[in-house]
């Protein structure tokens, strides 16, 4: 894992104004993006149905009934999370850190990478919890090991590292730092 710099905070495209749990109906504070298709709500994906007729402006229509909190007049606040689409907002431009096809983790939220731009993320996955000004993590797909060596009895000038035989990865590299410079 590679820790990103700056911070990152998921932005909800909605928030739940009125719901009934048993419903397949949901009421919101605006309307989803026409492309999404399902959301997380309350850490819970739902399959949003495209089939039916609309039931009004700012409603949406699950394919299943709602399982969570009933909302009434927006309380308790329940933020909706796009599964596609998803917007993330950085305090760094990681234009040069994250590519479209990448895997982060901001705070339990596991979230792959659509595009990059110099003050925000497009993101795809299910919302586990709220992030807000939290790290982000890229996927560094390997192992780093650190060797520390307290004690020796030989000049470090002369110690030779040798990989074993089945030593196997993407770019696998041995790299040593020594506390000293050296003569160009």
């Amino acid at each position: 894992e590679i820790s990103l710099p700056g911070l990152v905070s998921l932005e909800p495209a909605v928030s739940v104004v009125q719901s009934d749990q048993g419903s397949r109906f949901l009421y919101l504070s605006g309307a989803l993006p026409s492309h999404c298709l399902s959301a997380t709500i309350g850490g819970y994906v739902y399959d949003i149905d495209k089939s039916v007729e609309s039931c009004g402006q700012h409603c949406i229509t699950l394919r299943l009934p709602y399982a969570g909190t009933p909302v009434v007049d927006g309380e308790p606040k329940m933020n909706v999370y796009p599964s596609t689409g998803l917007i993330a907002y950085t305090t760094r431009d990681l234009t040069s850190h994250l590519f479209a096809g990448d895997v982060i983790y901001i705070g339990a939220n596991v979230l792959l990478v659509s595009s990059v731009n110099p003050s925000s993320l497009t993101l795809e996955g299910k919302v586990t919890s709220v992030a807000f000004g939290q790290k982000a993590v890229k996927a560094g797909y390997g192992v780093e090991h650190t060797i520390v060596i307290k004690k020796h009895a030989t000049d470090l000038n002369s110690v030779r590292v040798v990989p074993s035989s089945n030593i196997r990865g993407t770019d696998v590299q041995i790299s040593v730092k020594r506390p000293f410079g050296h003569a160009p």
